[in-house]
């Protein structure tokens, strides 16, 4: 299994509406944690429920805010903040048989998923933001880097 744009746009895709912004956050994180569960890394191993678990907590809540603020100037960049919450560099571990547990770093592209967001803001889903939001959450989670420690020189994978 691997990272597919596709199924983050399907979860995206089936989210209603909802009453709170409690509610909006926790749905939108569970599709994203449904998306994040297929990443794996060519070196080996993938993500374990509870890094699912943790991640879609982190994500859920850096959501809550930003909806609970309405939409302030920064609102792009605390979005795409939230996707990279996800991440965290020293609570997701990867595990590869030859290895051992591999840590994940935050990912680089946070700042090329914001400009994307706000470039599209204005954009209705109708007219393909949709799925421009989903390829610029895919090409964001690519950049996160998994560090293998390993016997000998640490392997770092990008995950897939």
């Amino acid at each position: 299994m691997s990272l597919v744009v596709a199924t983050l746009i399907n979860n995206f895709s089936q989210l209603g509406p909802t009453v709170s912004t409690v509610n909006a956050a926790s749905a939108m994180a569970a599709a994203y944690a449904d998306y994040c569960r297929g990443a794996i890394t060519p070196a080996g191993g993938g993500l374990g429920p509870a890094s699912v678990a943790a991640g879609q907590a982190a994500t859920e809540q850096a959501l809550a805010t930003l909806f609970a603020t309405g939409t302030p100037a920064s609102a792009a960049t605390r979005m795409a903040t939230a996707f990279a919450a996800f991440w965290p560099p020293t609570v997701f571990l990867f595990s590869a048989p030859a290895t051992g547990p591999g840590i994940s770093a935050p990912p680089t592209g946070t700042s090329l998923l914001a400009n994307q967001i706000s470039i599209m803001a204005p954009v209705p889903v109708a007219s393909g933001a949709l799925i421009a939001l989903c390829t610029a959450i895919d090409v964001m989670c690519r950049t996160v880097l998994v560090t293998f420690p390993g016997p000998g020189t640490p392997i770092i994978s990008p995950v897939v």
